[in-house]
């Protein structure tokens, strides 16, 4: 019997939701599309697509630094071999 009432329990609430749910819809639609609503959205929207386009730059900047930091390595990598290349030449010619 429990079972019983709690199935009629349901196709009564879902009745009631069928029944308000255009309403229930167009109410949320009214209020999303407030003149307001959507110059406040669409001003959020400018501030988000600055912030990315800004955090792109720091990127670009930061990658730029990071190669020209990797040249400098490179350089000083490339002469350190080359020292020691010679210094060994030059131990193995004396000794």
């Amino acid at each position: 019997m429990g079972d019983n009432m709690k199935a009629e329990e349901l196709k009564i609430i879902g009745a009631y939701v069928k029944s308000h749910l255009p309403e229930w819809i167009l109410e949320t639609r009214s209020e999303s599309e407030d003149p307001a609503n959507r110059i406040s959205l669409i001003e959020r929207m400018v501030r988000v697509e600055e912030g990315l386009k800004h955090q792109g730059d720091l990127l670009e900047k930061l990658i730029q630094q990071q190669d020209r930091r990797f040249g400098q390595m490179f350089a000083f990598l490339t002469t350190i071999f080359i020292v020691l290349g010679t210094l060994m030449s030059v131990y193995q010619f004396l000794a």
